[in-house]
């Protein structure tokens, strides 16, 4: 507690950061380097105990545009996102992540579904 009745969830240590969704107890975010080495990580972060796990990291490259994480989705036991016009899938514990689908999108975007 900071003495205001809000609890810092993690420690967040790059510039650059965006929250893209909250399941399950987790938060699930990105922030990018943009020193020597101009990378951009996927985080889960447990709410309750703060714990900060990455799960992606990717080059931060310029083609037209930034090409950036989006519309980050965790559906069970999986995160889905979006990079550079293609769909991934992976783990939420990091581990087999791989490209799911080529797709072509109407102004740089899917839609996004919710699985209940």
């Amino acid at each position: 507690m900071d003495g205001s009745n809000k609890r810092a969830i993690c420690k967040l240590t790059l510039p650059g950061q965006s929250i893209f969704d909250v399941y399950r107890g987790n938060i699930y975010f990105s922030e990018e380097s943009q020193g020597s080495d101009w990378t951009q990580s996927l985080y889960r972060a447990n709410i309750a105990t703060g714990a900060k796990q990455q799960l992606v990291n990717k080059p931060l490259e310029f083609s037209m545009h930034w090409q950036r994480f989006k519309e980050v989705t965790a559906i069970g036991d999986v995160v889905y996102y979006y990079l550079d016009e293609n769909i991934y899938v992976v783990n939420n514990d990091g581990s087999n992540h791989k490209r799911v689908n080529l797709i072509y999108t109407y102004g740089g975007r899917f839609l996004k579904l919710k699985v209940k």
